[in-house]
Order: structure tokens, then sequence, then C-alpha cells
């Protein structure tokens, strides 16, 4: 099928939106951003907030479908079972900050070389 790519506009502190970028290339899914953090390629609140359909960080609520798309992409992807590992781990009553830690850096890996 080759290489598809949907690029989502994410809300940042400014008027300037940070672009996370989905790229879809046979059996391997990469997901970048453009903020400071996304890219050095490390764990970023806009790519993990958009990998899991959380509407609210969209700039504009006209991205929804594509939005969804790229999720269809996450859940078919093997990102999806770390995602909800690190949902589980910031969802427990005692956080565990170092499992919190290694999931996040864990899934900075996973979206920056679309393999886990």
């Amino acid at each position: 099928m080759g290489k598809e790519e949907i690029t989502l506009l994410a809300r940042s502190g400014t008027d300037d939106p940070f672009k996370v970028t989905f790229t879809k290339d046979e059996d391997k899914l990469t997901i970048t951003c453009t903020c400071p953090e996304g890219v050095h390629g490390e764990f970023c609140q806009h790519k993990f907030r958009v990998a899991s359909n959380d509407i609210m960080v969209l700039q504009h609520p006209g991205q929804n479908s594509a939005m969804l798309s790229a999720h269809v992409w996450v859940i078919e992807s093997p990102i999806s079972d770390k995602l909800i590992k690190l949902l589980q781990l910031q969802g427990e009553e005692e956080q565990d900050e170092d499992a919190i830690s290694k999931a996040e850096a864990e899934i900075g890996t996973a979206m920056r070389e679309g393999t886990v």
C-alpha cells in the first residue's frame, strides 16, 4: 500500500500549534511532534494524547475524522499495548513514578522508531 501520513495540529501554550504526524509504512507506525520533546524523539503529551484519541488536544475540531483514522492505526500497532499499560499505571491509586517514567520512555522509543 505504501507510505501514508496524517498530520494533526495539537494545542500548545501559544497561538502556534504543534504538528503531530502519524506515518504508516507497511506494518510500521511512527509518530512525531514538533514540540521541544517531540523533535528529540522523546515522549510528549501531544503524541500521547493524540494517539489516545483525546479530542481536547486538537487545535481545530474539524480534525476529528483524521484523528480517528490515526487512532485506528495506533490500535492496529504494538504501540497500543504500551499506551494501555501507561494509562493503567497512571490510574493506580499509588502511582509508581519509576514505572511510569519507564513506560513513557518505551512509548517514546516505539513512536520514534516504529518498533516495540
